[in-house]
């Protein structure tokens, strides 16, 4: 069945292209294929180029992805004067550009992270969030063996939507990555300001 993610770059909350990847909707996993977006957008802003259609698709397609042939012609459009290759896999990401062919990635996704190349924040929605009280009534009816107590502690913010800024969000990948090698899946996160904490659980 695959755990199916969706990557979507933005351009200041409009969307200019989607990615469909059958098996990437994995904590770890999608963090990795965000790295690769970010890391290849900065390289792409300091040669100078501009936010546009062509750079959303050159950013997903720097995870391996590539334009499907239904979106070819809507890619050509979007981003004329290029060349596209069209030997699209599931599982290295399909894709999409127009408003029907994003949707229907939207439509199969189990995980979103959202990339919003234009202020700089990654929307990431890989992971369970839970409430203290949720996860004590699960704790006590057996679903997880470590207390509240006990949990990690996460050392970045959470907002209501997860967003995270590209320097913060390379650090982390690396916190998740270290924690998810030592055998933690799941962590405690003290938002500031008077925010309740809550609990992520990590997809793995």
């Amino acid at each position: 069945m695959g755990q199916r993610l969706n990557i979507e770059i933005h351009n200041d909350g409009e969307p200019l292209a989607n990615a469909y990847y059958h098996w990437s909707a994995y904590t770890t996993s999608a963090m990795y294929l965000s790295e690769i977006i970010i890391d290849e957008y900065n390289e792409l802003v300091n040669i100078g180029r501009k936010i546009d259609h062509s750079m959303a698709i050159e950013l997903l397609e720097a995870t391996g992805a590539q334009v499907t042939p239904e979106e070819l012609e809507h890619a050509q459009k979007a981003a004329p004067n290029r060349t596209y290759n069209t030997g699209a896999s599931r599982t290295d990401g399909l894709i999409a550009v127009s408003e029907k062919g994003m949707a229907e990635t939207r439509f199969y996704e189990e995980g979103r992270v959202v990339i919003d190349i234009s202020t700089g924040c990654v929307e990431f929605d890989v992971w369970i969030t839970y409430e203290i009280g949720e996860y004590e009534e699960h704790y006590n009816d057996g679903y997880f063996n470590t207390p509240v107590e006990d949990l990690a502690e996460w050392g970045h913010d959470v907002t209501p939507h997860h967003v995270i800024s590209f320097d913060d969000f390379l650090s982390a990948k690396e916190e998740v990555v270290r924690l998810v090698k030592d055998g933690q899946y799941t962590v405690v996160v003290k938002n500031p300001e008077g925010c309740d904490p809550v609990i992520l659980n990590f997809i793995a």
